[in-house]
């Protein structure tokens, strides 16, 4: 996880190498949507990003949380707006998810949004509250078949990458009656409910769990990765305690989108602001 945070601060680092953009774009500021609360992973990964973007463009990079509907409001006021470099979206996974699992979905990402840039990648942790006696997964899931019903667990939405994943587990586990609180406003309140014991199970981003988790009030039974990390070498795969979830380990993205018709010109300027070009 360590090492994931480095490689973002590397690429901030790029983004503010050399001098700023001559081009007539940006003459004012650019205003970059996260459709999530502040403080949670995506939110992060954009503060992180923000203040070199702005640097290497001449202008500010102003962060605004429009959280809600899994994403999509803050992803819908983008796609409204004017296609001039001013207004970006900075989202995850789940943008390209919704369209898979719904009928007539309110975006389509292929039409509505002109793609310029992933990232970032990240792995999910599974975190159960320290006020919970178990210590394994397979503990966990002994005691939610124990008490049918009775537990939580916490996702950003429908269709968010945190709720397919559980629902994903459940599935490789035989199936597992565990009730599904939403937390429209994002992942801070829902690593809160969890830390109060409001809910009993959450798969997230490790990124946006590491200051709870640094509080001792929660504890990390596995990951959903396709190997352990040397970073925490004790914590084992999804994968190793449930086989059945070989199929579904897979990495969260972070990437930037400018609405549709964005003139391709200040497409490419802002990918090679990204990516550290001159």
């Amino acid at each position: 996880m360590a090492k994931r945070f480095i490689g973002l601060a590397a690429v901030a680092l790029l983004a503010c190498l050399g001098r700023p953009a001559e081009a007539a774009f940006p003459e004012r500021p650019i205003q970059v949507v996260v459709p999530y609360g502040a403080g949670g992973p995506v939110d992060m990964v954009a503060r992180i990003l923000a203040p070199c973007m702005g640097v290497r463009l001449g202008q500010p990079v102003v962060i605004v949380n429009r959280a809600g509907a899994n994403g999509d409001i803050g992803a819908m006021s983008v796609r409204n707006a004017r296609a001039d470099g001013y207004t970006l979206l900075f989202h995850a996974s789940a943008l390209t998810i919704m369209a898979a699992l719904i009928d007539n979905p309110p975006m389509d990402v292929r039409r509505d949004f002109e793609p310029i840039m992933k990232v970032a990648t990240a792995i999910q942790g599974v975190y159960v509250p320290t006020s919970l006696p178990v210590q394994t997964l397979p503990e966990m899931i002994a005691r939610i078949r124990a008490n049918p019903g009775a537990l939580n667990y916490g996702s950003t939405g429908p269709g968010s990458v945190n709720q397919l994943a559980t629902e994903a587990l459940s599935v490789a586990s035989g199936g597992l009656n565990i009730v599904h609180v939403t937390y429209a406003q994002g992942t801070p309140p829902m690593l809160t409910s969890l830390m109060q014991g409001e809910i009993q199970l959450v798969l997230t981003d490790m990124n946006g769990a590491q200051a709870a988790l640094d509080t001792g009030r929660i504890r990390m039974l596995a990951l959903n990765a396709r190997e352990r990390l040397p970073s925490r070498p004790n914590v084992p795969t999804l994968a190793e305690v449930v086989p059945e979830m070989a199929p579904w380990v897979g990495m969260l993205w972070y990437g930037y989108f400018a609405p549709a018709g964005t003139p391709q010109e200040i497409v490419r300027q802002i990918h090679g602001v990204l990516a550290g070009a001159k």
